[in-house]
């Protein structure tokens, strides 16, 4: 996670790579297993080829659609308004929400389907909406995430 700020503007990076490199490896492992069994003599193999080949083509189509690289959350007091893009190989997905409009900023405890704690920031508008500060990867560590929010609750004049 890397942080920048000036007096105008706090923007957070929060890296998400390695689940892209990951979900690629599977992907074209699958699609390289399919390729020996396509060449085969019987059909049984060549069914399981092509389903293998689907397989890998479809998690690397899926990662490279939805898995972002990384996503920076900026802060502008300039034009008052925190942006958060997530940025996949093929395209970045933006949502913008006014500072105005931020209530509170909490790091708050989410439970996983394996049943595992983690936690995220939350940025709470007046409306009752949240907007989610995460990295890819789950973070078990309520620490890691107090001082980015007191930072972002001082840059923004709200109170803890």
């Amino acid at each position: 996670m890397e942080i920048e700020q000036t007096p105008n503007s706090l923007r957070i990076r929060m890296i998400g790579i390695q689940w892209v490199v990951i979900n690629s490896s599977i992907g074209l492992l699958l699609v390289i297993a399919s390729a020996s069994l396509l060449i085969s003599d019987n059909w049984t193999p060549r069914l399981w080829g092509a389903g293998l080949l689907l397989l890998g083509g479809a998690v690397l189509l899926i990662t490279l659609l939805t898995v972002p690289l990384w996503t920076v959350y900026t802060f502008d007091k300039m034009i008052g308004v925190v942006r958060s893009e997530h940025k996949t190989i093929l395209y970045p997905k933006v949502i913008e929400w006014r500072l105005q409009d931020i209530q509170s900023i909490q790091v708050d405890a989410e439970e996983d389907s394996d049943r595992m704690t983690h936690y995220v920031i939350n940025l709470v508008s007046t409306s009752g909406k949240i907007l989610q500060l995460r990295e890819v990867t789950n973070n078990p560590d309520k620490q890691a995430y107090e001082p980015i929010a007191k930072q972002i609750r001082q840059f923004l004049d709200l109170s803890d």
